[in-house]
């Protein structure tokens, strides 16, 4: 039995096999920590999450809460992260609280932008 355990780890695609394995559940341990905020309260550590959960953020986004840019020549509002936020030069830049905000002087949704259809 113990020949055979040692015959069977000593095989080549065995080794790789497990090391990928390995590098695999390690990758994404690490990754899942990156999204974690570790912050000591009352002398013992917790974990709290750094951003919020995507129920919070459609809420968030339905109920018009969300903060958008607009650009001061344009017509259309964006999120923070949609491409056309990204090419805006900073001085041509409006930024409203939410939604809501920009949609009371005028603005409507941009159409290149995913969060918003």
């Amino acid at each position: 039995m113990v020949q055979k355990l040692k015959s069977f780890l000593a095989n080549d695609a065995v080794f790789t096999a497990i090391l990928l394995l390995l590098v695999g559940v390690a990758s994404f341990g690490l990754g899942r920590m990156s999204v974690l905020d570790i912050a000591p309260q009352n002398g013992k550590a917790s974990v709290v999450q750094a951003l919020p959960s995507l129920e919070q953020s459609k809420v968030a986004l339905d109920n018009g809460q969300v903060p958008v840019v607009v650009s001061k020549s344009g017509t259309k509002y964006h999120l923070f992260d949609c491409p056309g936020a990204k090419q805006m030069k900073p001085e041509n830049r409006i930024e409203f609280p939410n939604i809501n905000a920009a949609q009371a002087v005028g603005y409507t949704p941009a159409g290149n932008c995913k969060g918003l259809q």
